[in-house]
């Protein structure tokens, strides 16, 4: 039996609004286009440009996109779960390859995690060929780095979730060394630091807030790979599931440093997944963390302009809405109106803008 015919010709199907560029224009995340070994893609501040005279169709840069930005229209994970049932195995060969399987990737490194340890906890045993060809493939090393991330990311998934009957992988004539490779890390530290560690060292605390010009609105999108991630989790180990970050997960845990934040609310603006929401209530001004939607994407760390934002080390399983900060609410001695502030020596902005207009006027 084999696969129904997939269009490895298909390009990725792309969702511009999706892309953490696209939410803020200072972004600097560039995973899609460090995935492509074929220059494929051109960034900028609107995003992203896929140019389909360079695509060769391999969907890796699909797979490092952790909000969705870019789909892979060629990985039919739907027909494969259906061929896994007969006999709960399941071969899959990467097309560049040539080899015969009911299952063909445009390339192994493509594979979803998070999909492929769905298809392993209903038991299945799954066959991997044409890893050995990685050498002499028109993707280059981009293909077995990708492919190490995947089984990287996948091992932490069945540590994570021991109460899973976990289905075993198999790389078909495996070579000493064939998938040796590093993943490609730069792009994943950028995630969970932002500007960098050298700022964590020496943190820059004046610089100018985020214009608003730099932020765009769109509704928020989440990954049907992120919410499979979280049933795997909950369902392997419950809540209490934990695993380390990985640049090949979509997850991520904002942590924030309550002492440099500003409520300046753009790291919610630009969170395209919604899982960062900022607001006020009678009494104060509060950024609500829905830990399911975060995909690790770390534009919030990206768009702090005091560095008060950093994704944990460990990701967890813990569903609960909760508080991240909550600034208290004031109420001003002069004209009477409520305002929030993080210092205690701010007055109220109305007032201090009427004293400032007074003062330009009569000096």
């Amino acid at each position: 039996m084999s696969t129904p015919a997939a269009n490895l010709s298909a390009y990725p199907r792309t969702h511009p609004a999706r892309c953490t560029r696209y939410r803020f224009r200072y972004s600097e995340c560039d995973s899609c286009a460090t995935a492509c070994p074929h220059e494929a893609l051109a960034l900028d501040e609107e995003g992203f440009e896929l140019s389909q005279e360079r695509c060769r169709n391999c969907g890796l840069c699909a797979g490092a996109c952790p909000t969705g930005a870019l789909q892979a229209e060629n990985l039919p994970w739907r027909d494969w779960l259906e061929l896994s049932r007969a006999g709960n195995r399941l071969t899959i060969a990467c097309a560049p390859s040539d080899r015969e399987a009911p299952a063909i990737a445009p390339c192994l490194g493509a594979l979803d995690p998070v999909t492929f340890a769905a298809l392993l906890a209903r038991g299945t045993q799954v066959e991997l060929l044409g890893h050995d060809h990685c050498a002499d493939c028109a993707h280059g090393t981009a293909g077995a780095e990708a492919l190490a991330q995947v089984l990287d990311a996948v091992t932490l998934l069945r540590a994570a979730a021991p109460g899973v009957r976990w289905g075993e992988v198999t790389l078909a004539d495996a070579a000493p060394n064939a998938v040796k490779a590093q993943p490609q890390r730069r792009q994943f530290f950028r995630r969970l630091f932002g500007r960098g560690i050298d700022q964590l060292q020496h943190p820059v605390q004046d610089q100018a807030p985020v214009p608003a010009r730099a932020i765009r609105a769109a509704a928020p999108f989440l990954p049907s790979r992120r919410e499979l991630l979280q049933a795997l989790l909950v369902n392997g180990a419950g809540e209490d599931a934990a695993l380390p970050a990985h640049p090949a997960l979509p997850a991520g845990v904002p942590v924030i440093d309550p002492a440099a934040c500003t409520a300046c609310e753009t790291c919610g603006r630009v969170c395209p997944t919604g899982a960062l929401v900022a607001g006020e209530t009678a009494t104060a001004w509060v950024l609500r963390l829905n830990p399911p939607r975060c995909v690790g994407c770390g534009v919030c760390v990206e768009s702090c302009h005091r560095g008060a934002l950093r994704l944990a080390e460990t990701v967890t399983a813990a569903a609960a809405v909760r508080n991240l900060h909550v600034v208290p609410r004031r109420r001003c001695e002069r004209c009477g109106r409520l305002y929030v502030t993080t210092d205690a020596g701010d007055g109220c902005p109305v007032c201090d803008d009427d004293n400032d207009s007074f003062s330009a006027i009569f000096g």
